[in-house]
C-alpha cells in the first residue's frame, strides 16, 4: 500500500482571484475540529485591510 500526506493549511492566506464580482469565492480555514471553543487570528500583511468579507461558521451536531 502506497499513500501520499498532503498537508491543507497555510501560514499566510492568499485571497483568490475574483474574476465575477456577483460570484462568492470561499476558502475553508478549518474542519474536522473537536467540539469546544476555538480561535483565529487574522492580521494584515503590510498596509491595508485583511481582504474577508464575511466568516461562516458551522456547528456540527453534538455526538
Amino acid at each position: 500500500m502506497t499513500w501520499q500526506v498532503k498537508p491543507l493549511f497555510t501560514d499566510i492566506y492568499q485571497a483568490p482571484v475574483t474574476e465575477d464580482p456577483a460570484r462568492e469565492y470561499f476558502t475553508t480555514l478549518a474542519q474536522g475540529l473537536s467540539n469546544g471553543r476555538h480561535t483565529i487570528e487574522l492580521m494584515p500583511d503590510g498596509n491595508g485591510a485583511v481582504p474577508v468579507a464575511a466568516f461562516r461558521a458551522y456547528r456540527p451536531p453534538l455526538r
